[in-house]
């Protein structure tokens, strides 16, 4: 399975609808959003490297308390979770509120790496 495969599935377990950025074809809410962001690079000590990539997830809900709720459901979800991922850390969290469409955002950054195959 690839990353974006394995997230779409822990990200399913929420019970809510899950989209790639790419394939939003709903205006459903509340729904959670995720796309890649970016590939990032750690290196260690002893001059080993681990690629891992930062994912932005989003949950559009009509309340803030909604949004909150399901945000903090996604954290718990993925954040340091090892049975899914070699490695996944929670990295950042923006709220936002879009006053004339009604509809509150919440997007949380993840640093994600998938088990080798």
């Amino acid at each position: 399975m690839t990353l974006e495969s394995t997230l779409e599935v822990v990200l399913n377990r929420s019970g809510y609808n899950v989209f790639h950025y790419d394939r939003l074809n709903s205006l459903t809410l509340p729904r959670i959003v995720y796309q890649r962001i970016d590939k990032v690079t750690s290196r260690t000590l002893t001059a080993r490297s681990l690629d891992t990539d930062r994912f932005q997830i989003t949950v559009f809900t009509n309340t803030y308390t909604e949004g909150s709720l399901i945000a903090d459901e996604v954290v718990r979800l993925l954040d340091l979770n090892t049975t899914d991922f070699m490695l996944s850390y929670f990295d950042g969290r923006t709220e936002n509120h879009e006053v004339e469409l009604k509809l509150y955002q919440v997007t949380l950054d993840f640093i994600i790496s998938l088990r080798p195959a």
